[in-house]
């Protein structure tokens, strides 16, 4: 996230939100944190987690998905509703 973003998400979250770095007082690197995230969701639903790709149709829903919602400055400009 761009500096500018940063700070306008500081801003608009004031102290509701933080960071894993915050939190752990280091750097967290995307593999650390994806291990403990998926560790965490094994452990909390008792169950087994394997990577496998994506099948061809789950292959297109994230492409729609991506391209109609996630893309799409109306969701991701969007802001959180108070009160």
């Amino acid at each position: 996230m761009p500096g500018g973003d940063r700070r306008l998400a500081s801003h608009v979250l004031g102290d509701a939100a933080t960071s894993v770095t915050e939190l752990l007082g280091r750097p967290v690197s995307y593999g650390e944190l994806s291990a403990a995230i998926a560790q965490g969701f094994a452990e909390a639903l008792g169950v087994g987690l394997a990577r496998s790709e994506l099948s061809p149709e789950e292959q297109v829903e994230a492409r729609r998905l991506r391209e109609r919602k996630y893309a799409a400055a109306q969701w991701t400009e969007r802001m959180p509703r108070r009160g």
